[in-house]
């Protein structure tokens, strides 16, 4: 669970900036839930690294087709991810959601 980017945004700011001045990444989270501050963290990380452009948020799907039952788009923090969308530098050129939002969360994307 992600309460804030801070500490992993300080240590990948001081990656990219000292060791890959050129490269391009994407910061991917797979199987995770976000709460507290951690889209504001996130963000500040983002403008300061312009050399991230995309980001990926993912679960791993299913075992079964009703695996996850009548609950299965109720992520934890997804609002907060879907929110993101509202705030993302421009250097955010690719960003993938796969069955991480809400109900709620996708519908605020429209």
């Amino acid at each position: 669970k992600y309460s804030s980017f801070r500490r992993e945004g300080q240590m990948v700011s001081t990656f990219l900036q000292s060791e890959r001045p050129h490269c391009h990444c994407t910061l991917g989270f797979r199987n995770s839930s976000f709460a507290l501050e951690f889209a504001d963290s996130l963000i500040q990380t983002l403008y300061l690294c312009p050399a991230i452009q995309g980001l990926s948020f993912s679960n791993e799907p299913p075992e079964t087709s009703t695996g996850r039952g009548a609950s299965s788009h109720e992520f934890e923090g997804s609002e907060l991810v879907a929110n993101l969308v509202r705030s993302l530098p421009s250097s955010i050129s690719h960003l993938t959601f796969d069955d991480v939002l809400s109900n709620n969360a996708a519908l605020t994307l429209v």
